[in-house]
């Protein structure tokens, strides 16, 4: 029974993670939301183009991370630059189930 245990142990496979560049270099990025990627991307949800001011207090890294994966896009127009909405890869993203380890 023990010897089972083990080997379901062993056989059990984490999600494959995305390489991302970022300005310090490339690191691996999950590919389902962290908790705080997730509550943006449930900010987003209505699909509507919402300011940077309106959004949850958002660090910079966290919005180009999100950025980056493709779950949320920036306004196309110069004047509203500072408008996001979410993405249907970030919608995908955030029904995605979460493993727990």
């Amino acid at each position: 029974m023990a010897e089972t245990r083990i080997m379901r142990r062993l056989t059990l496979k984490k999600p494959p993670r995305r390489l991302v560049e970022t300005g310090q270099g490339t690191e691996m990025m999950k590919p389902y939301p962290t908790y705080r990627q997730r509550e943006v991307l449930q900010f987003l949800m209505s699909g509507n183009w919402v300011p940077i001011l309106s959004l949850i207090p958002v660090g910079e890294r966290l919005l180009g991370n999100l950025l980056q994966a493709g779950w949320i896009e920036r306004s196309p127009d110069v004047k509203t630059g500072d408008l996001y909405r979410i993405t249907e890869a970030g919608r995908t993203a955030f029904r995605t189930t979460v493993p727990i380890t």
